[in-house]
């Protein structure tokens, strides 16, 4: 039986009706999801230039279209359900997906402008949970029952994690085949080109095949009593034994703060976070056959879990509240709280609700997430403004602020240690953020020229630091580095002529870097000295001692670099490009001639020591004269 089942597969697969099946997806998908389609060819692209060396402005611009285009999958795949849903008309359609482009477009100009921060990593994230909690209901508001909601998201669930199989599978045989190219016909295979593939695989193969099998009629889903036993098997051997033990010791911690009378430990958030995630998997995953678990202690639990969860959450929120009592609001704290309170929402609802439908859990937490990023009390401004009033009460407590309200850096400060530190973590939480203009209403004029002149943010926070007397652990000089990125076009063909081996010279951290082993054919092994300060040499020095080391120096090109840097702006590193030409350094000696072929260099320059090649990244052409 095994082996005619064995046989029919494999007569299935050789077969065209095979390839005819994989059209037919790939064709109900492109006609039925266009937008969806067009979103994911713009982050593919996207992602294929940031494959290359480019500028760091052009980076972060790619960066960011392609953090768009991740949002804009479940956003776009949500409107046109709901224009299946609704049948609109072609005017209405053109309308909905003008607003999806809208949207993206103001996350997009959301970001920041100069390079990836925290806020911008928090703004990513609570986007792209929000367009994936609203392709979990949007078709099932006030329509529809729970059963067609959860056999809609199962299928859902079950597509994505095939699909990710598959693109794997997929990826690792064509990885395969570029090692074989490599290997077998001593053909080369660039990591781009490695780095291409999976974009490709990833971006469009296994997004499309995901589209494919999105469920289209929504009624048939109304019939569908389909129960995958492994759900089950999930639940009970990996779901159930977690939140059983995650009870346990909760509930022992709780009674521990009731005896001692203690305040909670402040982790504690996500320990409860952590146990309500898994307590809500665990109920979602049985909820078609809760009523049929002959486990009695799973059916309890999964049964009762929200009222088991109040008094957990009651203790989650006096932890919460201490902590920003004393340390102020972050955004990590901001999302902690609006979690705290969707949990206390959803307990009461299903505990007091007679009417409990699922899609109510997306629904609200969507709304959530919608007021944490555009309601006048965001998690950026909220937490902005609460850790300027921080830092503010520190002033004022040590008698810094001047009766105008400016602090006075002419006085001699004593700083406590505790106090010190909480200034200093303000400090950097406002440089982490690009946000330090935030705090200029604090300080007297003659700082202005700190917030408009050429510098950074790291320059300023410590230049900010220095003037309230407090110790920091980098020197003050350091500091004030002027940081200047350096590249040149990539060039698809590297003339070689004239030398016998080229080398990959890179480092991600050259002061620090160690000496790297270069093994070339029918010559003895060499060991490579990326440049270091003050000499900023790169060095490649045999392991013969009577050999000739090769050596080349770099100072010429960084005094050439920081001259013309000078005459750019730049709020946060200086950009430029120079000409393969300019950008590549030759070196004879008596027994061999080098080539350094650079591509990007990024420096640090000080106004009171050698500048530091901090990355590095070309290529050095080699031919010894015997």
């Amino acid at each position: 039986m095994k082996m005619n089942k064995l046989r029919s597969l494999w007569q299935y697969i050789s077969s065209w009706q095979l390839l005819v099946s994989f059209y037919r997806a790939f064709e109900s998908a492109i006609f039925r999801f266009p937008m969806v389609l067009l979103n994911n060819v713009v982050g593919v692209y996207a992602a294929i230039r940031l494959t290359a060396p480019l500028p760091p402005p052009d980076e972060w611009h790619l960066t960011k279209l392609v953090l768009c285009c991740l949002v804009g999958f479940p956003l776009f795949l949500s409107l046109a359900l709901l224009k299946e849903r609704r049948q609109y008309n072609t005017k209405q359609r053109l309308l909905a997906d003008g607003a999806g482009i809208l949207v993206l477009s103001v996350l997009y100009l959301t970001f920041s402008p100069g390079h990836m921060n925290i806020q911008d990593a928090w703004l990513f994230a609570l986007s792209l949970g929000a367009a994936v909690l609203l392709l979990s209901f949007v078709n099932f508001i006030s329509r529809y029952t729970d059963t067609a909601f959860w056999q809609f998201n199962r299928r859902l669930i079950e597509r994505a994690l095939w699909s990710g199989i598959y693109a794997g599978i997929l990826l690792a045989g064509t990885f395969l085949a570029f090692f074989s190219l490599k290997e077998l016909f001593n053909l080369y295979v660039s990591e781009r080109t490695y780095a291409i593939a999976a974009i490709l695989i990833y971006g469009l193969i296994a997004n499309t095949y995901f589209m494919a099998g999105v469920p289209e009629n929504i009624e048939d889903l109304e019939q569908d009593i389909h129960y995958p036993q492994q759900f089950l098997q999930l639940v009970a051997f990996v779901l159930f034994p977690l939140l059983l033990l995650y009870t346990l010791i909760l509930y022992a911690y709780l009674v521990k703060i009731l005896v001692v009378w203690s305040l909670p430990k402040g982790w504690l958030s996500y320990l409860v976070l952590s146990y309500a995630a898994l307590g809500i998997t665990a109920l979602l995953m049985t909820y078609p056959i809760q009523q049929r678990l002959t486990n009695r202690w799973m059916y309890f639990l999964i049964r009762f879990f929200f009222p088991l969860l109040l008094p957990l959450l009651a203790l989650n929120a006096v932890g919460i509240a201490v902590r920003i009592d004393e340390y102020g609001w972050t955004e990590a704290r901001y999302f902690i709280v609006i979690l705290n309170a969707w949990l206390w929402l959803m307990s009461l609802y299903f505990v007091f609700s007679k009417k409990k439908l699922l899609s109510f859990l997306p629904f609200t937490l969507f709304v959530l997430f919608l007021f944490a990023l555009v309601s006048p009390w965001n998690l950026f401004s909220v937490s902005l403004k609460s850790q300027q009033n921080e830092l503010i009460r520190l002033l004022k407590q040590h008698n810094v602020l001047g009766a105008d309200g400016l602090i006075r850096f002419n006085i001699d400060f004593q700083w406590q240690p505790e106090t010190q530190e909480r200034v200093i973590s303000i400090i950097r939480f406002y440089e982490k953020r690009q946000k330090l203009d935030y705090l200029m209403p604090l300080l007297p004029r003659a700082m202005d020229t700190l917030f408009t002149a050429d510098k950074s943010e790291s320059y300023r926070a410590n230049v900010l630091l220095n003037a309230l007397q407090i110790k920091q652990d980098i020197p003050i000089h350091l500091s004030q580095a002027r940081r200047v990125e350096v590249y040149c076009p990539s060039e698809a063909v590297i003339p070689v002529q004239g030398y016998d081996f080229l080398l990959l010279v890179v480092c991600s951290d050259c002061p620090s870097a160690p000496a790297q082993t270069v093994a070339l054919p029918g010559r003895p092994l060499f060991y490579l000295n990326f440049p270091q300060a003050p000499h900023n040499r790169l060095i490649l020095q045999s392991s013969d001692a009577t050999r000739e080391a090769i050596i080349i120096d770099l100072t010429p090109l960084l005094a050439s670099v920081e001259s013309r840097a000078k005459g750019q702006d730049a709020t946060w590193t200086t950009s430029l490009e120079l000409a393969p030409t300019e950008f590549s350094l030759i070196q004879e000696g008596a027994h061999y001639q080098a080539k350094l072929l650079l591509q990007s260099l990024y420096v640090e320059y000080y106004p009171d020591s050698p500048p530091r090649i901090i990355e590095m990244h070309g290529r050095l052409l080699l031919r010894f004269i015997d």
